[in-house]
C-alpha cells in the first residue's frame, strides 16, 4: 500500500467545484462573500522524506512497531519473572530465620 501525502475528500471535492464556479466572480466579489477560503492550490503538501519515505513506501512501518511492540512485551516478561524470583527468595530468607539456619 503506497500512501500518498494527499487525500482526496468530499469536502476538498466540493471546495474545487465551488472554487471553479466562483472563480470569474471571485476578482470582483466581496471580502465577506460566501466564495471558498482556499482552493487546493493554496494547501502546502509535504512529501515524505528520508526514513518516513522507506518505511511508507514499502509497508514495514507496521513491521517496525510489530517488533518494537514484542521487544516491550519480552521485557515485560523478563520483570515478572525476575520479580517472582525474588520474591521466593525473600521469602526462603524469611523462613530460615536471622542466623539463615533452617
Amino acid at each position: 500500500m503506497l500512501l500518498t501525502p494527499f487525500h482526496s475528500t468530499d469536502y476538498d471535492v466540493a471546495l474545487v467545484a465551488q472554487a471553479d464556479s466562483s472563480q470569474a466572480s471571485s476578482a470582483l466579489a466581496a471580502p465577506d462573500s460566501t466564495g471558498p477560503i482556499a482552493t487546493l492550490d493554496d494547501i502546502p503538501v509535504q512529501e515524505f522524506e528520508g526514513l518516513d519515505r522507506i518505511m511508507l513506501a514499502e509497508d514495514r512501518l507496521p513491521v517496525v512497531l510489530a517488533v518494537v511492540l514484542v521487544v516491550w512485551v519480552g521485557v515485560l516478561l523478563m520483570l515478572v519473572r525476575t520479580d517472582r524470583r525474588l520474591s521466593r527468595l525473600e521469602r526462603d530468607l524469611a523462613e530460615r530465620g536471622p542466623d539463615g539456619i533452617a
